[in-house]
C-alpha cells in the first residue's frame, strides 16, 4: 500500500506557471466542446437509423457507431491530455479549468473559465464557485 501522502504528488501551479497553459487549454476546451456536441448529434443519428428497416441501417449503423466509437476516444484523450497537464476540468460546457495551488500554507485551486485571458480568482478545495475570491496583489507567491 503506499502511504504517501496525494497532496505533495499534485502538479502545483503559481498564477504564472496557470496562466502560461491558458492559450493550449483553451483549444482543448474548445475541441472538447465540439466533440461532445458531435457526439449528441451522433446519439440522434443513432437513434433514428435504428428506426430504419434491417437492410437500410445495417450499413449506415455499422458506420455511425464506428464514428462514434472514434469520437468518444478522441474526447478521453484530450481530457486525458487536460488531466496530464496536471489541471482539473471542472465543467465542459462552462470550460472551467482550475488548477491546484498554494496559497498561505494550505492547498486551493487556482480558477480559469474560458474566454478569459488570465487567471483572476482561487477557490478553496471542497468549496463551490459561490466562494471564488479574486487574487489580490501578491503579498506572497500562488
Amino acid at each position: 500500500m503506499d502511504e504517501r501522502n496525494p497532496i505533495t504528488q499534485l502538479k502545483m501551479f503559481s498564477v504564472e506557471e496557470a496562466n502560461q497553459l491558458i492559450p493550449h487549454l483553451s483549444t482543448l476546451i474548445r475541441q472538447l466542446q465540439e466533440k461532445k456536441n458531435e457526439i449528441v448529434r451522433l446519439e440522434t443519428e443513432i437513434d433514428l437509423i435504428e428506426l430504419l428497416d434491417e437492410e437500410t441501417r445495417r450499413a449506415d449503423l455499422c458506420q455511425a457507431l464506428e464514428n462514434y466509437e472514434q469520437l468518444g476516444r478522441d474526447f478521453y484523450r484530450l481530457i486525458e491530455e487536460i488531466h496530464g497537464m496536471g489541471c482539473v476540468l471542472k465543467d465542459l460546457a462552462a470550460g472551467r479549468v482550475d488548477f491546484y495551488s498554494v496559497y498561505q500554507g494550505r492547498t486551493i485551486f487556482l480558477c480559469w473559465t474560458l474566454g478569459e485571458a488570465s487567471i483572476t480568482s482561487w477557490l478553496e478545495i471542497g468549496k463551490g464557485d459561490t466562494f471564488r475570491r479574486l487574487l489580490e496583489p501578491r503579498k506572497e507567491p500562488y
